[in-house]
């Protein structure tokens, strides 16, 4: 919806009138915020029987009557129309008065499959650029045309916007000087629920004729009973296709929809990134000004003769000098060209955090910054994790199979939950190096870490702090990819328990109190890094954690105190030696001083309560 409103913004149209039928959507919340900026009237169609030709006939009257329209465009959600130069506007300042209607062919987007899989085929509007030069419907028939009419107060539209009538004036057909780009197929998935909606609609319409809706009725007959897969299969080309379809001109490259949304896009994330950083600026200068002003009155307080024995008369500068330095370095941030920019400089965002880590805002700012750069991704993963409990499975690429497994042994516990499947990038990537991303895909969570054993403390500390900055869970359920559920009552009695108590960080105390007695070689063998190979644990140990294999809880405090540690210690996380991710994540906790719930009982020594070891679990295989 809102990649369709600018794309004809683009093009010329000063007015939208917008009607959404039962949408479930983001739409509604789009639209109110688009309303800022662009020309839009909003109605709500609460009738579920498609009866869109009275709707649509409705608002082309209102354009005519109430905004004074020249021409009328009656236009679904996944049509563009443009112009073949210039903006649809201009085209129609040169057609004839006499002229009141006019056709237009309609191009579909083709559906492209990566690595042979026509189920993963897709389309959309910010990436597709190839089109069918003939377009046909499921049964196999030329697309009808769609038309665009001068404003009339008696206009009447056909259903499907093919036609109308009431407009006065001859009818043109018109070719390649203005066209319709297609993309009503995007994923199967976004398809069986547009067909599933639309046809079931139909079904229940008692108005319209039987042939009406024919594409719709018989593609939901399919999806009621032989499916959509060989449908989807026919649509889907691979790369050769594409390339062969070129040459025989039976496709067509047009990228006037990915250039336009492109450009506003990239505005969009200008204007955004100016105001976060004008934002972070305006907050963190009095927060950091309080610092020193608060300081210096401890000072002023006591008597002038005797302020050079208090230790602060002669540190005041220094204890400053942390959150001045950030504040300076936040002013020169304003200079920033753009959020990828930000985003590639995380270290150094991270190293100014470390300065003053009390201002929040700089870490507000952050989650500003992944949402400017990845909007799709963090609204996803802000939507699916929301206070729930977040069940994180931590894997690798080679151990795929092992957490997917997991994950569907929790297919009937019945607690507000949401899988996040974890696994990190196959490049080697120094701490230093890490950029600021978010690659979620509604379950798999790949993040820019190596995804071997030393640096799993890495991978599982940047999947929280993305939770953290963005999503904003109830709690985050930590588990290896082979811990299993094997009672789901029993589970839920421990996170109500745990909900209840307030608890923050919940698992099975392990630790010792010398460094020296901890296993120093449990890393062996595992390890990528021969360096690594070669070294035992070069960090200070807590003297109690949760143990990681053990499968460990944290509430939204706990959750805080381990995206605080990542960013504000970088270089803890930077050092060249194994990284125990349950040690750390003590380390996080006592940093924050919070206290660890032990949940271990006699009964429940290998795993958390409610949950089993997939070598100890009957069912070997979940698929």
């Amino acid at each position: 919806m809102e990649d369709n409103l600018w794309f004809h913004h683009a093009q010329g149209i000063d007015t939208f009138l917008i009607t959404d039928n039962l949408s479930t959507d983001r739409t509604a919340e789009i639209i109110k915020s688009l309303s800022r900026e662009l020309d839009i009237e909003y109605f709500y169609q609460v009738e579920d029987d498609y009866n869109q030709h009275k709707w649509v006939t409705d608002m082309a009257r209102r354009a005519s009557q109430s905004h004074a329209a020249d021409w009328v465009i009656n236009n679904d959600a996944d049509e563009f129309w443009k112009a073949g130069s210039g903006t649809i506007k201009t085209f129609l300042s040169k057609i004839p008065q006499e002229v009141g209607v006019l056709n237009l062919h309609r191009y579909n987007a083709i559906l492209t499959s990566g690595r042979g899989n026509s189920g993963n085929a897709t389309a959309h509007q910010q990436t597709t650029e190839i089109f069918e030069c003939t377009s046909l419907n499921s049964f196999g028939q030329p697309l009808p045309t769609k038309c665009i009419h001068r404003a009339s107060d008696y206009v009447i539209v056909e259903q499907g916007n093919h036609s109308v009538a009431g407009v006065a004036g001859e009818r043109l057909d018109i070719e390649e000087d203005l066209i319709i780009l297609h993309y009503p197929h995007r994923t199967l998935d976004q398809y069986k629920h547009k067909i599933s909606v639309g046809g079931a609609a139909y079904a229940v319409n008692t108005e319209l004729p039987v042939t009406t809706g024919a594409t719709w009725r018989d593609q939901y007959r399919k999806l009621q009973t032989e499916g959509l897969g060989a449908f989807w299969k026919d649509l889907a080309l691979s790369k050769q296709d594409i390339v062969f379809g070129l040459r025989a001109e039976t496709l067509f490259r047009d990228s006037t929809v990915v250039d336009t949304l492109q450009s506003f896009k990239d505005r969009s994330k200008d204007r955004n990134l100016h105001d976060a950083l004008k934002r972070l600026e305006q907050k963190s200068q009095p927060l950091i000004k309080e610092v020193g002003k608060t300081l210096a009155g401890n000072i002023s307080r006591v008597p002038k003769e005797i302020r050079p024995t208090r230790p602060l008369y002669y540190n005041l500068e220094f204890c400053v000098s942390g959150p001045e330095r950030q504040l300076e370095e936040i002013s020169d941030l304003q200079d920033s060209k753009s959020a990828a920019d930000l985003c590639k400089d995380f270290a150094k965002l991270r190293d100014m955090y470390s300065l003053f880590p009390k201002n929040v805002h700089l870490k507000r700012f952050l989650g500003d910054v992944l949402e400017i750069e990845f909007p799709e991704a963090v609204a996803r993963l802000r939507t699916d994790c929301k206070d729930k409990i977040v069940i994180l499975h931590t894997s690798c690429e080679s151990r795929i199979r092992y957490a997917k497994q997991s994950i569907a042994s929790f297919s009937e516990w019945d607690k507000k939950h949401h899988h996040i499947l974890l696994i990190g990038e196959d490049q080697v990537r120094h701490e230093n190096d890490t950029v600021l991303s978010l690659n979620y895909d509604d379950q798999t969570l790949i993040v820019p870490v190596p995804d071997n054993y030393e640096s799993l403390h890495r991978k599982v500390f940047y999947a929280l702090t993305l939770l953290d900055l963005v999503a904003n869970p109830a709690f985050v359920l930590k588990l290896d990819d082979d811990l299993f559920l094997a009672d789901g009552p029993e589970l839920s009695v421990l996170m109500d328990d745990l909900e209840a108590q307030n608890v923050h960080y919940a698992g099975k105390r392990v630790g010792t109190s010398h460094h020296k007695n901890q296993w120093h070689g449990w890393h062996l063998s595992k390890c990528e890094d021969p360096v690594i190979e070669q070294r035992g644990y070069q960090f200070p140990l807590p003297r109690e954690y949760a143990a990681g294999g053990y499968g460990y809880v944290l509430g939204r405090k706990g959750l805080e105190a381990c995206s605080y540690m990542y960013l504000a210690m970088k270089e803890f996380f930077a050092m060249r030696t194994i990284g125990l991710e349950d040690v750390y994540i003590g380390h996080a906790i006592y940093a924050e001083n919070l206290k660890l719930y032990d949940i271990s009982r006699e009964e429940n020594l290998l795993a958390m309560p409610g949950l089993t070891f997939r070598h100890l679990n009957n069912q070997e295989d979940f698929d």
